[in-house]
């Protein structure tokens, strides 16, 4: 399970049990702490890579508009890109 898989059981089942689930029993606060932390970097790390794509996609932009007679070169760069987006996990 990856580390965003885990922040995001781990989350659930705090949400769930602050909500009333008497199933599960209080966890420790400093594992809430510790998972909230690590929710907190992950949508850093999510945040920053948006950014980065963004500049990408107009860098892409940019390099399609000066060169028109690539037109060939720029539809396999956009397909490249929507498989990667397509791929997000």
């Amino acid at each position: 399970m990856s580390k965003a898989s885990e922040t995001l059981f781990a989350l659930a089942n705090f949400n769930s049990w602050r909500r009333g689930d008497e199933t599960l029993e209080m966890p420790p606060p400093k594992e809430i702490g510790s998972t909230i932390d690590d929710a907190v970097n992950l949508l850093r790390k999510y945040d920053e890579t948006e950014r980065k794509l963004a500049r990408l996609r107009e860098a892409l932009d940019g390099l399609a508009y000066w060169s028109r007679s690539r037109t060939e070169t720029r539809i396999t760069l956009r397909n490249r890109i929507a498989a990667v987006l397509a791929n997000k996990e």
